[in-house]
């Protein structure tokens, strides 16, 4: 990974925390994180989506906040799978989708993540309910 962009996410985590004189900075801490992040970081994508999920430091954009829980999930961050399968379950920010759930969550809970396990289980039940109301719904009718 480029220097640069470690600089530059440190940088962040000091505006983020007000460390070594910089002062307590939740916009300058989400711009630095925003440019490691669009340079493929983990932990930056991460902490993008922490801040867009609560509106810290930029405005509450739960479609960026689902996007950037995604690439951090596809990195291999476990947090932002399991925040990543929540968004697709709910529909918050991005479309209602379990089987795109159940794709993030399946890698995870097949390396014995516990909680990757439940939100599976939970999305797999989700799933067959809404394909045995349907398949109801639809023969009822006929």
């Amino acid at each position: 990974m480029d220097g640069t962009v470690k600089a530059i996410l440190a940088l962040g985590s000091m505006y983020e925390l007000g460390q070594g004189r910089l002062p307590q900075n939740p916009e300058a801490a989400f711009q630095h994180f925003n440019y490691a992040a669009n340079r493929i970081h983990q932990e930056a994508q991460w902490k993008v989506a922490i801040y867009c999920e609560s509106s810290t430091g930029t405005d509450r954009l739960e479609d960026r906040a689902a996007n950037y829980f995604r690439l951090a999930a596809n990195s291999g961050h476990l947090e932002a799978l399991l925040k990543a399968s929540a968004y697709y379950i709910q529909g918050k920010g991005v479309s209602w989708n379990l089987r795109t759930a159940i794709e993030i969550l399946t890698p995870a809970a097949r390396n014995g993540d516990e909680g990757a396990r439940r939100k599976l289980r939970l999305a797999q039940l989700q799933m067959l309910l809404r394909q045995e109301w349907s398949h109801s719904a639809r023969t009822s009718y006929c």
